[in-house]
């Protein structure tokens, strides 16, 4: 039995956290790699080392590049076979989610998460982490079903990313065992002379085709969303902000309005400025609010304490 099989039932059941989505994410967003797992650019465009590197041993370079960056303790190291399944669950949970997002009342929002202030793009990325993100990785692929769509909606959906992921670790599955060796050996990226640095987290935006006039309003109207939440963002924490330096001085008018009705209450029983002086100051000393509320409430307590 081969190490990748031997390792198949362990990966599985480890849990991805947010940060590990992250890692593997950023590296999907260098173009080089985006085009070893998707094949964007044609033979004739492929670079001489690209050519050299599969599908499969590309899924083995994201699992060590995971392996290397995670945060969660004890992660193992995934075998290519189950990075592909993972990378296929991972886009067939953003289609989901990138489908509700599409449809009238597709995403809707509990009472609880209404009153915390939660927004429709927050409530998305819950569903599916970093789901901008991928939106715009897969924005090509997006606009182009929906062109399609568009113009042939009397014909079936054309195969998206994520059944093509989908087939690919099917596939991947059957021809496991005849191309472990290729997938467990040292990266095939650096064999052929691609830099190390090249599968190290970074975000670079893939590279696009030439878009139609109506994938260019699209991806206009995706980035007219993104920035419309970005300013949502803003506006909100402008009113925490402003809320917060209303109940400051609220609490500075209180005291200063008990401070005053304290001095009346001093002046009233006789009190010279020198003692009225050093009981404000025991005051201070001690516990301002609290002391002042009482002492102004009970007259008999101010003149003890002086």
């Amino acid at each position: 039995m081969s190490e990748d099989e031997s390792n198949d039932g362990v990966g599985m059941k480890i849990h991805m956290s947010t940060d590990d989505y992250h890692i593997i994410v950023s590296w999907m967003e260098i173009p080089a790699n985006f085009n070893a797992i998707y094949r964007k650019k044609s033979a004739s465009e492929l670079a001489y080392d690209e050519k050299k590197v599969t599908k499969l041993s590309a899924y083995g370079e994201m699992a060590r590049h995971l392996h290397r960056h995670t945060r969660t303790k004890n992660f193992p190291l995934l075998t290519a076979h189950n990075m592909a399944q993972r990378w296929a669950t991972y886009t067939k949970k953003f289609k989901a989610t990138l489908h509700k997002s599409m449809v009238a009342d597709g995403v809707s929002l509990s009472r609880r998460e209404l009153k915390s202030g939660m927004s429709v793009q927050e409530k998305l990325e819950q569903l599916c982490p970093h789901f901008s993100r991928l939106k715009q990785l897969f924005a090509d692929d997006i606009l182009g079903a929906q062109e399609a769509a568009s113009c042939r909606s009397d014909s079936t959906s054309p195969e998206t990313f994520a059944n093509a992921d989908e087939s690919e670790a099917t596939r991947s599955g059957m021809q496991h065992e005849a191309r472990a060796p290729d997938a467990e050996s040292p990266s095939s990226v650096a064999e052929n002379g691609r830099e190390e640095s090249s599968v190290e987290l970074r975000t670079v935006s893939p590279a696009r085709t030439k878009m139609t006039s109506a994938q260019k309003r699209r991806l206009g109207q995706l980035e007219q969303d993104d920035r419309r939440w970005q300013e949502e963002q803003a506006e909100r924490e402008r009113q925490r902000a402003h809320e917060l330096a209303l109940r400051n001085l609220d609490m500075a008018e209180k005291r200063a309005a008990r401070r005053q009705e304290l001095l009346l209450t001093l002046l009233a029983q006789g009190k010279s400025a020198r003692e009225i002086e050093t009981f404000f100051k025991l005051v201070e000393e001690t516990t301002p609010t609290a002391t002042l509320s009482s002492v102004t409430h009970d007259p008999h307590t101010a003149n003890d304490a002086v």
